[in-house]
């Protein structure tokens, strides 16, 4: 958000466990100089991701463990030549205050790519890529998607799953549409964590992702629009 005027993340480093709060550089990616001040030779891991909405709603885990990284003891991890936070092993999560999904209108977006199989979403609720050729999606933990024939294979590509109206979705894999389809049932699910695609199912937690940022979209946008993100 261009007028958000707070910082991007709290970072700790592993040597000590000091925290700290990272904001933006002048080109608007979060501040990589200042992770690597702040680390050092440590590694850094996200204690909180601060909301730039004006909600308060920031991502955080308290528990150093779940924490997801995003400095390696040597230099920012990045994706695509940005800066990026990274789950590795299926442990790392976060949580934030409930967001609701309504049963109609709009849809949320969102974005990350992953290597390994039985990778999860970015968000709770969203599709979940359960092996190279399969997605499946959950409300909650209720499974409202599952197809295991896609010809594309989505390890390490950008996944990107839109929401049209209550049951109907379009799936991207980078920039490519791959699949719409009517959901069994309408999608009321909420959103509680990033990196975890089920509600308390750590098999839904990535194992190797990377994440940008995460953005829920209260409106609906374009399909040219969905697939530029």
């Amino acid at each position: 958000d261009k007028d958000y005027s707070g910082s991007c993340m709290k970072v700790r480093r592993d040597s000590d466990d000091a925290e700290q709060d990272i904001g933006f550089d002048t080109n608007g990616d979060v501040d990589s100089s200042a992770i690597a001040t702040h680390c050092g030779s440590a590694n850094g891991f996200v204690v909180t991701w601060y909301d730039q909405s004006g909600n308060s709603n920031n991502a955080t885990q308290s528990t150093a463990g779940t924490q997801p990284k995003i400095y390696d003891g040597s230099a920012v991890i990045t994706e695509n030549g940005k800066p990026a936070v990274r789950t590795v092993g299926q442990a790392q999560f976060m949580n934030f205050s409930t967001i609701n999904i309504a049963a109609a209108g709009g849809y949320a977006t969102f974005c990350a790519k992953g290597s390994q199989t039985d990778w999860g979403s970015p968000m709770t609720s969203g599709a979940f890529i359960r092996s190279a050729n399969q997605v499946r999606m959950y409300a909650g933990n209720t499974q409202l998607y599952n197809v295991s024939n896609f010809s594309v294979d989505f390890l390490d590509r950008f996944v990107l799953t839109a929401r049209k109206d209550a049951r109907d979705y379009d799936i991207y894999a980078d920039t490519t549409s791959v699949d719409s389809r009517t959901l069994t049932a309408d999608y009321t699910g909420v959103f509680t964590q990033i990196f975890k695609g089920k509600s308390n199912d750590t098999n839904s937690v990535p194992d190797n992702c990377f994440l940008h940022e995460v953005i829920v979209y209260a409106s609906a946008l374009s399909d040219t629009d969905v697939a530029s993100i």
